[in-house]
């Protein structure tokens, strides 16, 4: 009496790529990858020191800085986290987790009333206004 092997089962191998991949093949296999990984979900954590503060540098930070007129009328500073977390004269502009409630983001989205836009003269992006608002989302963390 023959007893068979327990596992005679064999799985068809993968099919043979080419390489080196021709340059679509390769941009193919990116999105995949970044698509399969999550890159670029709207749940990926912004990180103020890389999303957030470049955008305060290039837009806020020359009307608020201490002796400027954005600081001198709001008492606002933006050049670091504690400045913008400590707020105005008035208290706090960003309210963790609660964009909606966040003067902050109601400013740079234009949404005070109609009465104040920030920064003034030329709007964000809408792409730098989405990030702020997921910022503040998320929790508006120092990270």
């Amino acid at each position: 009496m023959h007893i068979a092997p327990e596992s005679t089962h064999h799985h068809a191998p993968w099919p043979r790529l080419p390489w080196p991949l021709p340059r679509t093949g390769r941009l193919t296999c990116l999105l995949f990858a970044l698509t399969a990984s999550g890159c670029g979900d709207e749940n990926t954590q912004i990180s103020f020191k890389e999303s957030v503060l470049p955008i305060l540098e290039e837009h806020c930070a020359a009307c608020h800085i201490e002796g400027t007129e954005g600081y001198l009328k709001s008492g606002l500073l933006l050049n670091n986290y504690r400045n913008l977390m400590k707020g105005t004269t008035w208290g706090p502009i960003v309210v963790p987790g609660e964009s909606s409630d966040s003067v902050f983001v109601q400013a740079v989205d234009g949404e005070v009333g109609g009465l104040i836009r920030m920064p003034p003269g030329k709007p964000l992006a809408k792409e730098d206004v989405e990030t702020l608002r997921t910022w503040v989302d998320q929790g508006a963390k120092n990270n």
